[in-house]
This record gives structure tokens, C-alpha cells and sequence, in this order.
């Protein structure tokens, strides 16, 4: 499992020097924004994007074709997958509250931003990763812009929607309100959709040829 988890680093090495360019700039126009939540919820795309390379160089090598021939089983492969996912999660949440500290000052709210916006992160790998292994990388691509872009329109569209009356409802419900008990509920919901994922995931891939 160390070695699979540690070839997908290898393999998506070589794209730091590109993240980290693009994290300083995005840290800039946080600062210009003066906010961190906005740095943290688009560093949560990072989240999604690295284990997608690292499965984008396993199906340009056809490495799971060859994977197949060492003694792990489909299940491992899958789960040093998500580990990996776990792991880069950990990563990027780390490097948004140090952004989000750094432009806010406000070590309160970082902690609380990175809280919000992480299980943001686990609930889109969990949506993507059984995309991924079912159509492979290049089609699962066309659903993960197409999810950020659902995203995206109803949070800046839901006020004149139909879920207006619905978000409105949220807003006054007393759990709205508890910070700590809605957080819990996102995590809960994410810890839920990762599992689900994990497991349609290793149906999927026990299935298939390559």
C-alpha cells in the first residue's frame, strides 16, 4: 500500500512547481479580495485536481494493467486511491489555513474556514472517483467541470431559484445557527460519501478489464 501511495506522489512531483505558482496566486488575489475563505474554497479544487493527475498517469501508462500482475488485489488499488486523495486532502488543507491566516490574520476564523472547506473537497472526490473509474480520466473530466459549474450556478443563482424558499428555511432553522453542529453535519455528510464512493468504486474497478 506505502508503495502505491508513494508512486502516485512520484508521479504528480512534477507538477508542484505549476501549483505552487498558481497557490501565490491565487494567496494575491486573496489578498487583494482581503479573504481568506475565498483562497481556501478554491484551494479545495486542488484537492480534487491532484488525485485525478496522479489517475491521469496511471491510465496514459496503462498501469493498471500491469498493476494487476503484482500481488495486491483490485480492492488495495482502490483504496490507495482514495488514501492518496486522503492524504492530498490533508495537504492542501494545511497550506489553506496557512493562506487564509496569512491574509486574514485571524486565527479563529482560519481555523473555521478550513474546517467548512475541506469536506467540500472529500464530498467532490467522493462524487468524481467512481466517475473516474468507470469512463476513465478524459471523460470524468467533462463531469468535474460540469459539477464545479452546477456548483457555482447555484450558489450564485439560488437566490432568484425555486430552493430560494428552501435556503431561506435553512438559514432560520436553529441548526443554521449552531456553527459546530452544522460543521459536524457537513463531515458526517462527507465521511457518508466517501465511503459510499469507496465502495461503488471497488465494485467498478473489480469489474473491469484492462
Amino acid at each position: 500500500m506505502k508503495g502505491l501511495i508513494l508512486k502516485d506522489f512520484i508521479n504528480v512531483k512534477g507538477q508542484i512547481v505549476l501549483y505552487l505558482l498558481i497557490t501565490v496566486l491565487w494567496i494575491g488575489i486573496g489578498f487583494k479580495w482581503e479573504s481568506g475563505s475565498f483562497f481556501s474554497g478554491v484551494m479545495q479544487m486542488f484537492a480534487v485536481m491532484i488525485p485525478l493527475t496522479a489517475l491521469a498517469y496511471d491510465e496514459k501508462n496503462h498501469w493498471n494493467r500491469f498493476a494487476l500482475t503484482m500481488p495486491v488485489n483490485r480492492r488495495e488499488l482502490v483504496r490507495s486511491k482514495f488514501l492518496f486523495a486522503l492524504l492530498t486532502m490533508v495537504a492542501v488543507g494545511i497550506v489553506s489555513f496557512a493562506g487564509s491566516l496569512l491574509i486574514s490574520g485571524d486565527l479563529e476564523e482560519s481555523v473555521i474556514v478550513v474546517l467548512y472547506s475541506c469536506p467540500i473537497g472529500v464530498i467532490l472526490n467522493g462524487i468524481l472517483m467512481p466517475v473516474m473509474f468507470q469512463f476513465g480520466v478524459e471523460k470524468g473530466r467533462f463531469v468535474y467541470i460540469g459539477v464545479v459549474a452546477l456548483f457555482v450556478l447555484l450558489v450564485f443563482g439560488i437566490g432568484t431559484s425555486p430552493f430560494a424558499d428552501l435556503l431561506d428555511g435553512v438559514k432560520d432553522s436553529a441548526l443554521f445557527h449552531n456553527e459546530w453542529g452544522l460543521m459536524g453535519l457537513l463531515w458526517l455528510v462527507a465521511v457518508a460519501v466517501i465511503l459510499i464512493s469507496m465502495a461503488i468504486s471497488g465494485r467498478i474497478y473489480g469489474k473491469k478489464e484492462f
